[in-house]
């Protein structure tokens, strides 16, 4: 009687041992490979290496975009109710790098992306953006979407002066611009200067995070009125969005 007592009660423990390792087991084969949290990890942008980058307007003065704007800081414009978007990004008036931009929504230029629909969806150009004044410099907020090769120009800015002169700002990708998302981990390349950093929900699940520049230009022809700008896409695979303009113009 003790034997068999003693025969069962090994089999008991014998069971129960290969039940907890294999639950043990499961667990671990269960749990998700942990990501890393770019919430964690430092987004603010890095401070521009130029001072002049970051030299205050001597009178900032919003552009009005709205009757441009043809995406929205909700939603994910790329690819729509996508969580893939600059919700998080600070709308209204905002002072970035010296320069308050009126943060409102997207310009989207196309590109020729053959995988991603949104290239073909957007327009080449969007012209005929008022101006109307007179202005030292001229202030951009932008992004460009999908990478390039650093040195290849993806748009421009064509300025158009109320006596029918223009003058042509270039975007260039690497100098001006990089791709709006980036791995918070890893040195950020150089080129271009950052004005915004942040996450958006898609940036988070990925473990990356994204980012904005601010592109000055200095006007040759100050005395000259700027009646006009038209944003230019040269069609390259990195499709730029344009999210506020602003021009530096002379004090009251």
């Amino acid at each position: 009687m003790r034997f068999s007592q003693a025969i069962i009660g090994m089999a008991i423990a014998a069971s129960m041992g290969f039940l907890a390792g294999f639950s043990v087991r499961s667990g671990a084969a269960e749990k998700p490979a942990s990501k890393a949290d770019p919430a964690s990890t430092n987004i603010s942008p890095p401070p521009p290496s130029n001072p002049k980058d970051v030299e205050p307007d001597q009178n900032s003065l919003p552009l009005d975009l709205s009757k441009q704007f043809n995406a929205d800081l909700f939603g994910g414009w790329h690819t729509p109710g996508s969580p893939n978007d600059l919700s998080e990004l600070p709308s209204g008036l905002q002072p970035m790098l010296g320069t308050k931009f009126d943060i409102q929504g997207i310009i989207q230029l196309g590109g020729v992306t053959q995988d991603k629909p949104w290239g073909a969806k957007y327009p080449p150009s969007v012209p005929g953006i008022k101006v109307g004044t007179r202005c030292r410099r001229l202030q951009f907020l932008l992004g460009t979407g999908l990478v390039e090769r650093d040195g290849l120009p993806i748009g421009k800015v064509v300025v158009r002066y109320a006596d029918a002169q223009t003058r042509e700002i270039p975007v260039v990708y690497g100098r001006h611009v990089r791709d709006w998302w980036f791995d918070p981990k890893l040195p950020r390349p150089k080129g271009g200067v950052v004005a915004w950093s942040g996450l958006n929900q898609a940036s988070r699940l990925k473990g990356m995070a994204i980012q904005l520049y601010k592109v000055s230009w200095e006007n040759p022809l100050p005395d000259l009125i700027v009646d006009s700008i038209d944003l230019v896409s040269l069609m390259t695979d990195s499709a730029p969005f344009f999210i506020a303009a602003t021009a530096d113009v002379p004090g009251n």
